[in-house]
């Protein structure tokens, strides 16, 4: 017996389980492809939703691919990696965290089938990495280039990242994401750059979705420090603090030894004092409006009502930056050096009721560099998701007007890929033509399941898609159009995808392919079982 035969049992611990070559890949394959399978019924406009109960029993119900497979409770390895996946999809492009799940499964699908017929993992993983590198030069032929002041297809795209989420509401959310993300684009160097981290989502609970509408400033989730400051104030000159009002408390581990009320009374005193002369900085600068990251004591919140400041304290870090951006100013760090240029302005700074809470508005900013987009819903479900589909929209705005490219959408372009995949592997002979060619027929598991969640037979549809693009002139441009149950020009319809988001879902699911196939070995520790020792053992 070579080494190589010895069973592994003799050197692994008893509690550690191994799965070996064809166990292996299958085990891993069947766990990514029913997590697919998930995902997949929730794909399109007509797709359906999940309802997810966490352990603490809070319920979701969301059709969001990241969101379903972040709260996906299953311990097997192949959970983790599809979720790096996801948030590595939604990190680069924002968008297409169901697309590249539901690419994944069918790459797997495929090779284990392939695999059965005793076609070796390395054909396959060879087959699909120069499939996936083709794939994406034929991507390149079929993008539409376009200029950032073409509302129209901006609109059309915002609409096709969104259609069937927000009901109701598409033309509405369209022109706000629309709007919020111009405002915060910038031109450096003949490029444009969308920082979407300048654009605050707050979603409340109360109303309806066509109550949602876009501020031009901020908006915090807040109430004023004290009950007697102003409520509202126009023509606010704002001051957003970073450091304590009162007394700086020295870092040393040092204690003040007072050991008579005179002493007491000259401390509290002088503490007072510092306290106003702070705030007495700010008054001379005209501020009405003070926002601060650190706490205000009862002394400098009752100074600040006095002197009719609105002010609100322990404001999060993000959200003072965000505020400096919408209003102009600057966050102020040292209470010494405190100059008039640090100042924000808006026309507007109030406290509002909404619903059970209390909601702090910045508004009439001018030229704001942050807004904040204020989204309503009858339930708490509808908010969550028309604030997860809102920041799907405002990434998806982001990577167009950033690459000016996008692809026509409705599986036209699967389809496209799906045929000329199938015409290339044709250079290719033996085993690796087998693996281009399922590689090529993986992609349209797009336009079937676009069609089985319209709850019709791909059977039905999918040939004449086929023919189409095969023979008819402009034949790349078809898909399925979902509405209407019925093969459409998708430039007609104007649904467009992203190409950033097209392209990284192939290169990402070919990559967790490949990874996947490649492991011949799972070897698990299980936790380790607790052992009486024999003194413990009752007698």
């Amino acid at each position: 017996m070579s080494i190589s035969d010895r069973p592994y049992k003799t050197i692994l611990k008893r509690n550690v389980n191994r799965l070996e070559d064809a166990d292996a890949r299958e085990t891993n394959i069947i766990a990514s492809c029913v997590m697919a399978e998930v995902i997949r019924t929730t794909f399109g406009p007509l797709g359906m939703d999940k309802m997810i109960i966490d352990p603490v029993d809070e319920i979701i119900i969301t059709n969001d691919g990241a969101t379903i497979v972040k709260n996906f409770d299953v311990r097997h390895p192949m959970a983790k990696l599809i979720d790096m996946l996801v948030r590595a999809q939604d990190d680069e492009a924002g968008d297409g965290t169901k697309t590249v799940v539901v690419y994944l499964g069918e790459l797997l699908r495929k090779a284990l089938n392939l695999m059965d017929k005793g076609l070796a993992p390395s054909f396959i993983i060879s087959g699909y990495r120069k499939a996936a590198a083709y794939a994406c030069e034929i991507l390149k032929e079929n993008i539409i280039e376009i200029t950032p002041d073409e509302d129209a297809i901006l609109r059309q795209i915002a609409k096709t990242a969104m259609v069937g989420k927000t009901v109701g509401a598409v033309e509405l959310f369209t022109d706000i994401a629309l709007r919020a993300v111009r405002q915060v684009s910038e031109i450096d160097d003949g490029t444009i750059k969308v920082n979407i981290k300048k654009i605050a989502i707050l979603a409340k609970q109360g109303d309806s979705l066509l109550d949602s509408r876009l501020i031009d400033g901020m908006a915090i989730d807040k109430e004023i420090s004290r009950e007697d400051m102003p409520k509202k104030v126009t023509n606010a000159k704002i001051a957003i603090v970073g450091p304590s009002i009162e007394s700086k408390k020295p870092k040393l581990d040092s204690k003040i030894s007072i050991r008579d009320p005179v002493s007491m009374r000259k401390f509290k005193v002088q503490e007072r004092q510092i306290i106003r002369d702070n705030i007495d900085k700010f008054l001379k600068l005209g501020v009405n409006v003070i926002l601060s990251r650190r706490d205000f004591n009862e002394e400098a919140q009752m100074y600040l009502s006095l002197n009719n400041i609105l002010a609100a304290h322990f404001v999060r870090g993000w959200d003072l930056e965000k505020i400096a951006d919408a209003v102009g100013g600057q966050l102020i760090t040292d209470f010494k050096d405190i100059k008039p240029e640090y100042l924000g302005f808006a026309k507007v700074v109030e406290e509002v009721i909404v619903g059970k809470d209390k909601v702090i508005f910045i508004k009439g900013c001018k030229d704001p560099k942050a807004l904040c987009i204020f989204i309503r819903g009858g339930t708490e479900h509808i908010v969550y998701e028309a604030e997860r589909r809102m920041n799907d929209v405002l990434c998806v705005l982001r990577d167009v007007l950033e690459d000016r490219k996008i692809l026509v959408g409705g599986g036209a372009l699967e389809m496209e890929l799906a045929r000329k995949l199938k015409v290339w592997a044709n250079q290719f002979s033996g085993k690796e033509q087998l693996a281009i060619k399922a590689y090529a027929e993986t992609f349209e598991v797009i336009p079937r399941t676009l069609i089985e969640n319209a709850g019709l037979d791909p059977i039905d549809i999918l040939p004449d898609l086929r023919e189409l693009h095969a023979k008819a002139p402009n034949g790349k441009w078809f898909g399925f159009d979902c509405f209407n149950k019925k093969i459409q020009d998708m430039r007609e319809l104007g649904v467009y995808d992203a190409h950033r988001v097209k392209l990284h879902a192939i290169k990402a699911a070919d990559e967790i392919a490949r990874q996947i196939l490649n492991i011949d070995d799972v070897i698990h520790a299980k936790p380790a079982e607790y052992e009486t020792p024999e003194d413990e053992e009752e007698i």
